[in-house]
């Protein structure tokens, strides 16, 4: 078989990429995701007035966060494990994650006279601020089928409330004392 010249090879070769390159392609449809989300009315707090640190978020049907006796929610970052605790005097909303380096010491859980690093930050449904704890339990980590609250959204249970925005991290307050904490990785407010 006789040898082809190159010239021919090349025109060839420079004709199939042209080809390729006019090929036309349908985009792809578009998908539609559809998120439903039930709103509560709340006698304490308007949705129109949000208490410091939170956002004015749509509020969540608790009963979806509901999980052994508390609700319980995760950041979307999945960093945050949070939950609001009921209870006659007692409610609280806390939450576990990694807090800032420059975070205080704390009397240890078990050993009161040791101080350490808090593993989590609470706020009570009385008069006092919002504080860093070192408690022996994981009281605020989920359980197998808990949900992650969106961004923006807020999940209310009695006069404690939780948001998450993605700037500022994860806010939870008391809306009759109005104490409460904003906590990310680089940040903490308590109030």
């Amino acid at each position: 078989m006789p040898a082809r010249p190159l010239a021919v090879v090349a025109i060839a070769a420079a004709v199939a990429l042209s080809l390729v390159g006019c090929t036309r392609t349908q985009p792809a449809a578009p998908q539609t995701v559809t998120t439903t989300i039930t709103e509560q009315p709340h006698r304490d707090t308007p949705a129109a007035t949000p208490t410091p640190g939170t956002t004015a978020g749509r509020a969540v049907d608790p009963s979806a966060y509901a999980e052994r006796g508390g609700f319980y929610f995760l950041s979307p970052s999945g960093q945050w494990k949070c939950g609001i605790l009921p209870g006659d005097g007692t409610a609280n909303a806390g939450c576990h994650g990694p807090f800032p380096a420059d975070v205080p010491t704390v009397p240890g859980s078990g050993a009161p006279d040791t101080m350490v690093r808090p593993n989590s930050v609470v706020v009570g449904s009385g008069p006092g601020m919002a504080r860093f704890l070192s408690i022996g339990d994981p009281r605020y980590y989920p359980g197998p089928h808990t949900r992650v609250l969106p961004y923006g959204l807020v999940l209310r249970v009695g006069e404690l409330q939780c948001s998450i925005d993605e700037a500022k991290g994860v806010t939870c307050d008391n809306t009759a004392s109005h104490h409460g904490f904003t906590v990310s990785t680089t940040a903490v407010d308590l109030r």
